[in-house]
C-alpha cells in the first residue's frame, strides 16, 4: 500500500503519535495546519512513529521541532520511532541553526556596574576624541593667522550667510517673545510691592548678561551645530571626505575653519541682535502691564544698565561660537557608513552643543561672580 503524500497525525494510541506524507516545503501550509492543535496528551510520555512520513527537509523539521518544544513545555517526554539517518541528521542541523540564532539575539547578562563602567568608557573615549579634534583645528587655526593657509573666502562668505543673515528672523522672533514672557511674568511681583519701575533694572542686566547670549547660542546649537553635522557627514557618506584626502586637501582645513571662522565672526552680532529685541519685547510689555513709557523705559535704562553688562555678554559669545562649531564639526567626522549613523550624530551634536554651552555660562557666571563683575 503506497504512503499518502498528504500530511497528517493521527494517534496510534494514547501515547503512540504517527506522522504521514512529505514534511516538505511544498506542504508546509499542509504541515502547520494538521499541528495546529499541538496534539498535547494527559500522558507524560509520547512516541513519534516517524515510519509513515515520505519526506523531511528543513521546513519540516523545524515545525516538528516547535512541536516538540509545545511537549517539552508541557513536562512530557518525546521519544522517536521509525527515525531515519537522514531524518535525524536533518533535524539535528535544524536543531544546531536554531540555538545558533537564538544565543546571537540573546541580550548579554550584564550587572549594572558592567553597564554604567561601558558608559563611562564610551564617553571617556568620546571626550578624548574631541579633545584630540579640537587641539587638531586650533592648530590649524594657528598656521591660519600665520599664513600657511589661504582662506577659502567664497565659502566663508556663505558661511555668514547661512549662519547669521539667514538666522536673523527667527533670533528676533525667539528672543522678543522671551522679552514679552519674562517681563509679563517679572510685572505681576513687582507690581504687587510697587517696584514696577525694577523691571528695566531686571530685565536690562538679564537680557545683556544672560538672555541674550545665551538665547543666541541654544538657538545656533540647534540650527547651525545640526547643520554642520549633516553637512559634514553626508559628505562622509558620498565618500568626498575620502576624496579630497586623496587630492591631498586637508578636510579640516578645507571644511571646519571657514565654519569656525564664520560663526566667530556672526555670533556677537547676533547677540547684539537677540539684545534689541529681546529689550524690545520688555518695552513693549512694560509699557501694556506696568504703564511704563517706552520713553521712560529708555530713560531708565540709560541711567542703571551699565555698559560692562553688555561686555560680560559679549565675552562669553566667542566661546560659545567655538563649542557649537567644533562640536557640529566633530560629530559629522564620526559618521560611519550609514543614515542611521548620520540621524545619530545629528541629534548628538544638538545635545552636546547645547549641553557644553550651558556648562560654559555656568563656569563663566561663577568666574564673573569670583571677580565681582
Amino acid at each position: 500500500m503506497p504512503k499518502p503524500k498528504k500530511p497528517s497525525i493521527d494517534w496510534g494510541s494514547p501515547t503512540d503519535l504517527i506522522l504521514f506524507g512529505d514534511w516538505t516545503i511544498k506542504k508546509i501550509h499542509a504541515v502547520q495546519k494538521c499541528v495546529r492543535t499541538g496534539f498535547l496528551s494527559s500522558e507524560k510520555t509520547i512516541t513519534v512513529n516517524m515510519t509513515e512520513v515520505s519526506k523531511l527537509d528543513s521546513s519540516g523539521a523545524l515545525v516538528l521541532l516547535r512541536l516538540e518544544d509545545q511537549w517539552r513545555a508541557a513536562e512530557m517526554t518525546v521519544n522517536y520511532v521509525g527515525m531515519t539517518d537522514t531524518f535525524s541528521a536533518m533535524i539535528q542541523m535544524v536543531r544546531e541553526e536554531v540555538d545558533k540564532i537564538q544565543e546571537e539575539h540573546e541580550l548579554p547578562k550584564e550587572s549594572i556596574a558592567a553597564k554604567v563602567g561601558q558608559r563611562t568608557v564610551e564617553k571617556l573615549t568620546v571626550a578624548f576624541d574631541f579633545l584630540h579634534f579640537f587641539g587638531r583645528v586650533t592648530i590649524y587655526l594657528y598656521l591660519l593667522l600665520l599664513g600657511r593657509f589661504r582662506m577659502q573666502w567664497k565659502m566663508l562668505g556663505k558661511i555668514i550667510e547661512s549662519t547669521g543673515f539667514r538666522a536673523l528672523p527667527i533670533v528676533a522672533l525667539l528672543t522678543f517673545l522671551i522679552g514679552v514672557v519674562i517681563t509679563y511674568q517679572s510685572s505681576s511681583q513687582l507690581e504687587t510691592y510697587g517696584a514696577n519701575i525694577y523691571i528695566v533694572n531686571l530685565t536690562g542686566i538679564m537680557t545683556l548678561r544672560e538672555f541674550g547670549p545665551l538665547l543666541t547660542a541654544i538657538i545656533l546649537a540647534g540650527r547651525t551645530s545640526t547643520a554642520f553635522t549633516a553637512e559634514i557627514g553626508s559628505m562622509v557618506l558620498n565618500q568626498e571626505v575620502d576624496a579630497l584626502r586623496v587630492l591631498g586637501i586637508k578636510a579640516t582645513e578645507r571644511l571646519v575653519l571657514p565654519k569656525l571662522i564664520g560663526l566667530l565672526l556672526v555670533t556677537p552680532l547676533l547677540v547684539m541682535w537677540a539684545n534689541f529685541f529681546c529689550l524690545l519685547g520688555s518695552v513693549v510689555m512694560s509699557d501694556v502691564t506696568l504703564a511704563i513709557a517706552p520713553q521712560t523705559f529708555m530713560s531708565r535704562f540709560h541711567e542703571v544698565v551699565a555698559i560692562k553688562h553688555l561686555w560680560v555678554g559679549l565675552i562669553k559669545t566667542p566661546f560659545f561660537a567655538v563649542i557649537i562649531a567644533t562640536v557640529g564639526c566633530f560629530q559629522g567626522f564620526s559618521v560611519k557608513k550609514s543614515s542611521a549613523s548620520l540621524g545619530n550624530r545629528t541629534t548628538q551634536s544638538a545635545v552636546q552643543s547645547l549641553f557644553l554651552v550651558i556648562v560654559a555660562d555656568a563656569i563663566f557666571s561663577i568666574i564673573f561672580s569670583m571677580a565681582g563683575v
